[in-house]
């Protein structure tokens, strides 16, 4: 009888490989390469701010909060596609020359091994104001981390 149970969930169990694959998949087809991808990151984001701001930016650095991209379903949703990008979350800090405009939280998608694009940013003042909004921007088990690093200026 149990092993007439277990038999009949091994099928579904088979069926999950394949939901690897296409994550794997997407990750390949989606993420760039190691060399090039500080790179293009530092690049887009750069970019993002400079557009999102009439300040002065000359610079941005960046702290993956994780190495790997972040699966389904928290994955960017394509725009007129079906199926996600991988995403990062991170911490950055926006430079006006040498000194510190703005920092916080985003969340960016890796898109075509070729750039990448952010989809929220969150400041320090905005956590520090309103934390429960770090729970709309980033995965359950980051949240706690976000508000540990705004609270520490």
């Amino acid at each position: 009888m149990i092993f007439a149970m277990l038999v009949a969930l091994l099928p579904k169990i088979v069926v999950a490989e394949p939901v690897v694959e296409q994550i794997n998949a997407e990750v390949e087809a989606n993420v760039p390469s190691a060399e090039v991808f500080g790179s293009l990151l530092h690049r887009d984001l750069l970019l993002y701010f400079l557009k999102a701001d009439n300040k002065n930016i000359t610079s941005v650095t960046y702290q993956l909060l994780r190495d790997t991209p972040t699966g389904p379903p928290q994955w960017g949703p394509r725009p007129n596609q079906r199926g996600t990008y991988p995403t990062y979350y991170l911490w950055v800090h926006i430079f006006s020359d040498s000194t510190l405009s703005d920092d916080g939280v985003l969340r960016v998608m890796a898109i075509e091994r070729k750039r990448f694009e952010v989809t929220h940013f969150l400041s320090r003042a905005e956590i520090m104001k309103n934390p429960s909004l770090v729970s709309k921007i980033v995965p359950l088990n980051l949240v706690q981390s976000v508000i540990s690093i705004a609270e520490a200026k």
